[in-house]
């Protein structure tokens, strides 16, 4: 099995995904996710002219130890492609807030990598606050 140990996933973040939009007020089903990577020093560039920031970050979820629970249950990633709205499932699509630290921040790529196979090991979550 491929993975990383917990110590090097020591973060949990609050997904919110979109699931519609009720008198121009979004609604967000809540998965809290443990065990990812959340890397806020991810888009820091050192350079001769200083430290520069564009306020990306990073997170990396191991879909071979995934631990997410939405309404209490423990669920399991899918692909937006074939998500329907489901207490076993979630997923993640551009748009969608994650909560990290009581900050949010908006998803702006995911990209699911799959060395191996077609199914997703990991999930690389891109966002900015």
């Amino acid at each position: 099995m491929i993975g990383f140990p917990r110590y090097v996933r020591p973060h949990t973040i609050v997904l919110k995904h979109k699931v519609e939009e009720v008198d121009f007020n979004s609604v967000y089903e809540e998965i809290t996710i443990r065990y990812v990577k959340f890397d806020e020093a991810y888009s820091i560039k050192q350079s001769q002219r200083g430290i520069h920031s564009a306020d990306d970050v990073l997170c990396i979820i191991d879909l071979n130890d995934l631990y997410a629970v939405k309404n209490e249950r423990r669920c399991q990633y899918i692909n937006y492609q074939s998500y329907q709205l489901q207490d076993d499932f979630f997923s993640i699509v551009e748009g969608d807030l994650i909560i990290f630290n009581n900050k949010e921040y908006t998803v702006t790529s995911i990209n699911e990598i799959n060395p191996f196979s077609d199914k997703p090991i990991f999930i690389e979550v891109r966002a900015n606050a």
